[in-house]
């Protein structure tokens, strides 16, 4: 009874080991059993010679982030590894099986990053416990702020948006209507956010960006203005052209109407 009773905690995990026992790894080194419960002496064990994949996991990942990777325990002779592994960090969480019988075992992991903030920086490692020997791989995330990569660079604030703006409008249009814009260059800006939504609902994105750029301050009105107060159009002419000017660069919307119903105009809509 005393043999079988041993022989059945040699086929615990690893894990039950290091729970409740206070040396488990060498009570597994000295009390080792044949199939029949015979005492084996570590001459006669044959152990995994176990590699690892990684030595150190460096993370650098954006504010509210999550990221999902995964390394390689390998026994090197074949002999399969007996282990369990752990997180020492909550935020670092062990997706696959913890325990694990396997000549080769992928040990996938997920960081969870929803409540991070730039400048944090979180470490803590990976313990390995097997029959091999235990091994630590430690890991480091940092956390750096959100940002916009465009053809000028990275965008983290509004002033640097204003310039894509002046040198790439279209690429600016499409950032405007992304929900990345509101997430990172309007973060913690409730009312900018509301009136970023408000603009959003109308016709024309041109104008929204137009408007809002205004509402920041960080750039003048738009106007448009006529070279002429009143105009006298002869009955031999067949045509005659207004000029509109504007004073700056920017985005503005006009209509032009004629109320008599006498003159047709060519174009109605700048």
């Amino acid at each position: 009874m005393l043999i079988y009773a041993l022989f059945s905690m040699r086929m615990k995990s690893l894990c039950f080991f290091e729970k409740h026992c206070y040396n488990g790894m060498e009570y597994l080194r000295t009390m080792k059993f044949d199939e029949i419960g015979r005492w084996l002496t570590n001459e006669d064990i044959k152990r995994p010679k176990v590699k690892i994949s990684e030595e150190k996991i460096q993370l650098q990942l954006k504010e509210g982030d999550f990221f999902e990777g995964e390394f390689q325990v390998e026994s090197i002779n074949k002999e399969p590894i007996k282990g369990c592994v752990i997180s020492t960090n909550s935020l670092m969480e062990i997706v696959s099986e913890q325990d694990f019988i396997e000549t080769q075992y992928g040990i996938r992991y997920y960081f969870n990053g929803k409540n991070t903030q730039a400048g944090d920086k979180e470490t803590g490692s990976f313990i390995l416990i097997t029959d091999g020997g235990e091994f630590e791989i430690p890991y480091e995330v940092m956390i750096e702020g959100n940002y916009l990569t465009t053809t000028i660079g990275e965008l983290k604030d509004i002033s640097k948006f204003l310039e894509l703006v002046e040198k790439n409008r279209e690429e600016a249009l499409e950032l405007f209507a992304s929900v990345e814009f509101e997430k990172v260059l309007l973060k913690g800006e409730d009312e900018k956010k509301l009136v970023y939504q408000a603009l959003l609902e109308s016709r024309s994105l041109a104008q929204a960006m137009e408007e809002f750029l205004v509402f920041l301050k960080e750039k003048e009105p738009v106007y448009l203005s006529l070279n002429e107060t009143k105009v006298t159009i002869l009955p031999e002419q067949d045509r005659y052209e207004l000029k509109v000017k504007q004073n700056r660069e920017g985005y503005v919307g006009a209509i032009i109407q004629e109320q008599k119903g006498y003159l047709q105009i060519e174009k109605t809509v700048l």
